[in-house]
């Protein structure tokens, strides 16, 4: 795209050299990024955007509404292009996600914050295998065709003259579709262009049933790229669907099996050394110039395989994180999640790793994580190690044989502005053999001695044979305790006692709401049954245990078991969030937790609304956000509660989360409503109304919005001055903010 700040300030054209040879490797041989430039000829680039290498290496989105312009280059406007190599061919792999292989990552936008409008500089994608084996991209070439459709033939390149302006939003005049379909000013015609703010043309057709369907796909620099979480660049988002799936890095995804090769009887791909990325539209946008298609990375798509089940795929464990796709407690963990997928409030739990043996890792979010750059996933371990040598605090403190590494990328998770990590350090009779169980406490080895420096929260728990602590610091970590008579425990009921729950996963907040949970079998040391009548104790974490106390006289409520079984009843209450039941063996050391969720209730109170912005000027886009909506306990209401919305006086153009229900249907996402209005004069007043689960017999509140109060006359410069800026700030202010900022 045009810098805006060159229409401010007076041009400064930038020599680069047309094409670039064996530019050095960002990252290693076995990466899944582009490794080295092998041709760089832009056309009229960017200013200041004109380093090919910064297609190198991985990615570093910055999300749909604020990109990161500050690894991209730019291709320049048509015939402007980029060829890449890759050491590692990739592959059309049958194992990947809906069989895409590759990935393009880009800077494009959705405009506005609404993902049925992006800002989109379409380039064309070309792929090609070193079949000779030289490693010069001298093999033949082949296409991605895309939605669209385009051949080699007639011209080498598709090149697309598109009218100027700035989205594909028919001018005055232009017929409706349908109504003379066989003249050219068809507005139909123009929904189909390509460059600049462009609605999806499925949203302005007559048929509904594709409205969450992506009309434009198979081209560079059409969708967001999102900022780092776990192996999300490796992961292909649907391109086929409007929106960012959950866990993918956005960008633009693709599948060799697509390509066509620019010679007639050549065989299909199965693998490509080498990828071309060429900008084919030529459109000025106005103020924001040009369309110049932005590369901002390739990666290779990671086959959808996870050996040891802990949600991280193999292959970037392999390629990328450098831990064991063989052991779950060795992983990639996020440090925050991204705003798109409901962000990372204060206490939210952020990723988990744990071993066989019971130790186990759980990092918690800090709220906002306010300094740039920053990391954004670490990578932890748990191991076993030999003690090593070191005083204890007090000369009457003993070493357990419980000793535990916890290993992390970053050692300090203060620094990098997440609570303490929680560690549970799991031990078993022979651990403890001569101290006192009541006693042990967790030690940190630093300096050659161990210290209880930034440990908090410690909780022992006997009867399952851990002990559970947060810790600043990563490091090696001890039980230690006084001299004492070790497992009292080691007779009796021992292991896991499975827990389900019903209604399963989740109840509805409220008095009313009980939950039956169901324990067992609850098993002795040799693995018969317990003896009917053995006494668990049952607790919950958040709500209330109804249940019969077997036993008044000890702490908790006490059930009994009958046939290795037993169950007991939870009262939800009012407190929406994750919940844990526990259940423990009064004698032996039998143990087992169910983690469990209270929902919130339904959306109850008024609904009030702020504009977030509003872009252009007749008709404009306007952006609503509502103010936390709760239910009548005070809870956040749940991500994904479909509200009824109705305009009058504008036009609702975000996506309808339910196309076949009446009016408009918007979902709750981070306890907010988001939609977009369009309207014809936005210093006029429209009215918005919002219903509940109930339709409109449940009416949530209404109010009159004027996005914009209209302003007295200036003073004729300082008018002119005022115009000036806002129309070359535009839609950019949203686009490029991020240019100038610190590197990501």
């Amino acid at each position: 795209m045009r810098s805006v700040w060159k229409r401010i300030r007076p041009a400064v054209q930038v020599a680069v050299v047309a094409a670039l040879v064996g530019v050095a490797s960002l990252a290693a041989a076995e990466d899944p990024w582009a490794d080295a430039v092998v041709e760089y000829a832009p056309n009229d680039p960017n200013p200041g955007y004109d380093d090919p290498s910064q297609a190198l290496g991985p990615p570093l989105g910055g999300g749909p509404v604020v990109v990161n312009n500050d690894s991209v280059v730019s291709l320049g406007r048509p015939h402007g292009r980029i060829a890449l190599q890759v050491d590692t061919p990739i592959t059309d792999d049958p194992d990947n996600p809906m069989g895409l292989d590759f990935i393009v990552y880009s800077n494009a936008l959705w405009a506005g914050g609404n993902a049925q409008r992006r800002w989109q500089e379409p380039a064309f994608v070309e792929i090609s295998r070193d079949a000779n084996g030289n490693g010069l991209a001298d093999d033949p070439w082949y296409m991605i065709p895309g939605s669209r459709g385009f051949s080699y033939a007639p011209d080498r390149y598709p090149n697309r003259v598109e009218p100027a302006g700035e989205t594909n939003d028919p001018p005055d005049g232009w017929t409706e579709p349908g109504e003379i379909p066989d003249d050219p000013n068809d507005a139909s015609v123009y929904r189909l262009l390509m460059g600049g703010r462009i609605r999806n043309p499925n949203m302005t057709d007559d048929d509904p049933a594709n409205d969450n369907e992506e009309f434009n796909w198979g081209y560079a620099e059409l969708s967001p790229a999102m900022p780092p979480y776990r192996d999300n660049y490796m992961r292909p988002d649907d391109p086929f669907t409007v929106g960012i799936d959950f866990g993918t890095g956005g960008g633009d995804a693709f599948d060799i099996a697509w390509a066509i090769p620019e010679e007639e009887g050549l065989p299909p791909l199965t693998e490509f050394h080498f990828i071309r990325i060429t900008s084919f539209v030529s459109r000025n946008t106005g103020v924001v110039g040009w369309i110049t298609p932005e590369v901002h990375a390739v990666a290779a798509v990671a086959p959808d395989i996870d050996t040891d089940g802990d949600g991280v795929l193999d292959a970037y464990e392999i390629r990328v994180a450098d831990t064991d796709p063989l052991r779950p407690e060795s992983t990639a963990l996020p440090l925050e999640i991204p705003a798109l997928w409901g962000g990372s409030p204060e206490g939210a739990l952020l990723g988990e790793a744990a071993d066989a043996s019971g130790n186990r890792l759980r990092l918690f979010s800090s709220g906002d994580r306010a300094y740039d750059p920053k990391p954004y996933n670490v990578n932890v371990d748990i191991l076993s190690p030999a003690p090593p040598a070191g005083d204890l605090p007090s000369g009457d403190l003993i070493l357990s044989g419980a000793v535990r590494e916890l290993v992390s990328q970053f050692g300090d998770f203060d620094a990098v502005q997440v609570q303490p990590a929680e560690f549970r350090i799991a031990y078993d009779a022979a651990d403890i053999v001569g101290l006192d169980e009541a006693s042990l406490t967790p030690y940190r080895h630093s300096g050659g001695v161990w210290t209880s420096e930034g440990i908090t929260a410690i909780e022992r728990n006997a009867a399952a044979n851990h002990v559970m602590f947060r810790t600043r610091y990563a490091g090696i970590f001890a039980l230690a305790g006084t001299a004492g008579d070790g497992d009292p425990d080691a007779e009796g009921p021992r292991g896991d006692i499975p827990l389900v729950a019903d209604p399963a996963d989740e109840i509805v907040v409220g008095p009313a709401s009980i939950v039956m949970v169901t324990g067992g079998p609850v098993r002795d040391g040799v693995g018969d049954l317990a003896e009917d009548g053995t006494r668990i104790t049952v607790a919950a974490s958040n709500g209330a245990v109804t249940s019969a106390d077997a036993d008044p006289t000890k702490p908790g409520v006490q059930v009994e078991t009958a046939g290795g079984m037993f169950s007991f009843e939870v009262a939800a209450g009012t407190l929406a969030g994750p919940v844990v039941f526990t259940a423990t063996s009064v004698a032996g050391a039998a143990y087992g937790e169910l983690d469990y969720v209270y929902a919130p209730g339904a959306p109850a109170g008024e609904i009030r609304w702020t504009v977030e912005s509003t872009e252009g000027d007749g008709p404009a886009t306007v952006s609503l956000v509502s103010l936390p909506i709760r239910d009548a306990y005070g809870n956040l209401v749940r991500d994904g509660a479909a509200l009824t919305v109705v305009v009058n006086g504008g036009v609702i153009v975000s996506d309808d989360a339910d196309p076949v229900a009446s009016g408009h249907q918007a979902l709750v996402t981070g306890g907010r409503l988001r939609i977009f209005v369009e309207v014809w004069d936005p210093t006029e007043a429209f009215s918005i109304a919002v219903y509940g689960l109930g339709g409109e017999s449940d009416p949530l509140g209404a109010a009159e919005i004027t996005p914009v109060e209209p302003t007295p006359p200036l003073p004729i410069s300082g008018a002119w001055a005022l115009a000036g800026i806002l129309a070359a700030l535009g839609i950019l202010v949203t686009r490029r903010r991020a240019r100038h900022g610190s590197r990501a």
